[in-house]
């Protein structure tokens, strides 16, 4: 039966892939340099299409091109040769090997988007943007069903550091070069990028063994507290402080699990402050400007609209796209008015100025990921999610502490962390519904959930 299957699996992933080629051609024919570069890529591309590792290796780089496919970011497109990889080179798996823990819960809220399309303004567009949450579930699902070893993760979380840095390094010779917030190569994803860098940094600071792994580690959470600080994003600096705050204590609390001293802890805690300090007195030294942003937070609106009607608050303009959204949610309350349909279907539900749509909300998201999930599958979709949320929340925690071995026990840290800092990110930003941040949240939950498959200890929940 697990033959069978496999087979089967394998032709319906090649027949996937010859779709997804004629699709990359009809797309961009139109635009030759893209076409040069797909096609020059592709050799490649099949050639590591049967190294799934390679392939895990490289979507950490992807995170950080600023390439679009349509709707779809460049990573959300490798999602698809990432699966038909894992079929190529997984030959014996069965059904059973996909049974991830929380797959009610995936699945229910599968059912909610595509029973949410039905209230869309533009049905096809709509069906086509649930494949953000349709790679998603198929990258956690073939990540959980390879179950790699911790090495192979490593690896990967290396190489997305690596990039990190590289990235960082950029945004430095930015600043030099022009004051005012920088994101480098990465675009506006690197303020999520950096802060989970700093989160990883936390906890390979705290579970290293030797004074040179904590410099080391040190050194590198300090690069990334300046990157962030560069560029001036309130919230990415929230979401990184409470789940710092989170991550810190739950070590303190199973520290006999962590095999770490009360001593140790209250020492890295000082060392904690005082790096943030330096760092901050770093960071205005390197750019006066860096903190302005928050003070232009306390001025009125009065004076964030300028004689040309351009708005300098970005909360301000938040506002102006939230209150679409609750005009889309209140004339829509039970199932929302789509999966995904914000984008093209705000202009339905506007009532403010038509200039200051046409600026500030038309052709974007809710910027927030329970306004976001509230309009587009109403209340129904709220609940479900909600619920969802709260359970990825409790397995998390649940299951941490579930290894044996020193080096499963920093990786399962490690990346619930990630996971965490994720959530609680969400409470600011819709980032991790689509893009490079649904592909980003998939990887770490797939990591996580695969690493539970492989201990003894981890049950599914």
């Amino acid at each position: 039966m697990a033959t069978i299957f496999a087979k089967f699996m394998k032709k319906a992933a090649l027949l996937l892939f010859i779709n997804l080629f004629f699709l990359f051609v009809i797309i961009i024919s139109g635009a030759k340099t893209y076409l040069i570069v797909v096609l020059g890529f592709l050799p490649i591309l099949f050639f590591c299409l049967h190294n799934f590792k390679i392939l895990l290796l490289i979507l950490p780089v992807l995170f950080f091109i600023k390439a679009n496919l349509l709707i779809f970011s460049v990573s959300e497109i490798f999602v698809s040769f990432i699966v038909l990889s894992f079929f190529l080179t997984h030959t014996n798996i069965a059904l059973s090997d996909f049974k991830i823990p929380m797959f009610k819960s995936f699945f229910l809220y599968l059912g909610i988007l595509c029973l949410s399309i039905v209230k869309s303004a533009n049905i096809v567009l709509a069906t086509i943007s649930i494949n953000h949450y349709l790679l998603f579930l198929g990258l956690i699902c073939v990540l959980y069903a390879s179950a790699e070893d911790v090495h192979a993760i490593e690896r990967t979380i290396w190489v997305y550091l690596s990039m990190l840095l590289i990235n960082t390094i950029y945004v430095f010779s930015q600043v030099m070069d022009k004051p005012g917030r920088a994101f480098g190569f990465a675009g506006i994803m690197y303020v999520d990028y950096v802060s989970l860098g700093i989160i990883f940094s936390l906890v390979l600071i705290i579970l290293s063994q030797t004074i040179w792994e904590k410099i080391f580690y040190s050194s590198l959470m300090f690069l990334y507290t300046f990157g962030s600080i560069l560029t001036q994003t309130r919230n990415t600096w929230i979401s990184t402080l409470m789940t710092s705050v989170i991550v810190f204590l739950f070590i303190a609390i199973k520290r006999e699990y962590f095999e770490i001293k009360k001593t140790l802890l209250k020492r890295l805690l000082v060392i904690f402050v005082f790096l943030i300090g330096m760092v901050t007195v770093v960071a205005v030294s390197f750019n006066p400007k860096t903190f302005s942003r928050l003070t232009a937070a306390e001025q009125t609106i009065q004076g964030q609209i300028t004689e040309e009607g351009q708005i300098n608050n970005s909360f301000i303009s938040r506002v102006l796209i939230w209150h679409t959204a609750y005009n889309a949610f209140i004339a829509n309350p039970v199932f929302g008015i789509g999966a995904y349909s914000f984008p093209f279907s705000s202009q339905n539900y506007y009532t403010i100025n038509k200039y200051l749509f046409k600026i500030y909300v038309e052709n974007l998201t809710p910027h927030e990921t329970f306004i976001a999930v509230a309009v587009e599958t109403g209340i129904v979709g709220l609940i479900v999610f909600s619920a969802f949320y709260f359970l990825l929340f409790r397995h998390v925690f649940k299951n941490i502490t579930k290894f044996t071995n020193k080096s499963d026990k920093r990786m399962s840290l490690l990346l619930g962390s990630g996971i965490i800092y994720c959530l609680i990110s969400m409470i600011s930003t819709d980032a991790w519904l689509w893009g490079h941040g649904i592909i980003l949240l998939g990887v770490l939950i797939g990591f996580f959930f695969g690493l539970g498959r492989k201990s003894p200890l981890s049950s599914a929940s």
